[in-house]
């Protein structure tokens, strides 16, 4: 890249407040109808495609798109984003976008799941342990917020949030809870994997399983990890002769236990010694 990023024969892109449009280095204003209208905190959408050799600019506030096709012999892989700041007190932010993408099979599942399921009783659901392990770190939070949005809500402030660089320490913690009472917790600092899972299974869940009355009627529940469903741990399963409850993909807002993460994390975020 030259000291001005623009004037490099492999730059492509657009400028704030002007009609200029660079291909190829070269400044063609007004390339498809684009009118430098971006304001101060407008919402702007960068899709870089690299399998159609296309970038796309989507300027939320006034819904105006615009594409510039990539000349990849002139600009080739790997592509590097470049942003120059005019101001000297100009910035920019930039933020990273969640969603839960669902196939139609995700979808079909989940309803079927809750098809089944629709005839457990209250007194039925207070049998379930629900169980999950979860990572917590010192510099970065959860801030396990579900929610349900459009495609077109997913710049809106309420749909993004800020993130960090790094991460800090980590500890690692799983456990149950059910309408019976909680599991003991394990605390852990390896990564978790099957071997470590059973251990979990064998300690931890069979001694809090065994203070609980009307054994026979509990029901464990855990989701779709790959260490939950490897061949080590549904072995472990059968020798425990555990009552599993099976589980629709991609579904921890339907676990009441992540929102006890949700809890402990922002009672870390809350401690000054951490902080």
């Amino acid at each position: 890249m030259a000291p001005k990023s623009y004037d490099s024969p492999s730059f492509y892109g657009w400028e704030q407040c002007t009609t200029q449009t660079f291909l190829n280095g070269t400044n063609q204003k007004g390339y498809g109808g684009y009118d430098g209208d971006i304001k101060e905190n407008d919402l702007i959408e960068l899709i870089i495609n690299c399998e159609i050799s296309k970038i796309k600019l989507i300027n939320h506030r006034s819904t105006k798109r615009y594409q510039i096709p990539i000349d990849a012999s002139k600009s080739p892989f790997p592509w590097k984003l470049s942003v120059n700041i005019v101001n000297i007190n100009d910035c920019v932010r930039i933020v990273k976008l969640k969603k839960q993408w669902f196939s139609s099979k995700d979808r079909e599942q989940r309803v079927a799941w809750c098809q089944k399921y629709a005839h457990f009783s209250k007194h039925d659901w207070r049998n379930v342990i629900f169980s999950d392990e979860s990572t917590f770190y010192v510099l970065e939070r959860k801030n396990q917020v579900k929610i349900w949005r459009t495609d077109e809500e997913r710049l809106h402030p309420d749909c993004i949030q800020q993130v960090n660089t790094g991460r800090g320490d980590k500890l690692g913690i799983w456990g149950g809870i059910s309408g019976r009472g909680t599991t003991e917790p394990r605390i852990f600092n390896e990564n978790m994997n099957g071997s470590v899972y059973c251990e979990v299974l064998s300690n931890e869940l069979k001694r809090s399983m065994n203070k609980f009355q009307d054994k026979a009627k509990l029901i464990f529940q855990q989701d779709l990890a790959p260490w939950h469903t490897s061949h080590i741990v549904t072995t472990k399963m059968k020798q425990m002769k555990l009552n599993v409850l099976d589980w629709p993909a991609k579904s921890p807002d339907l676990n009441p236990i992540e929102m006890a993460w949700s809890i402990l994390d922002k009672k870390i975020d809350g401690n000054a010694y951490l902080q």
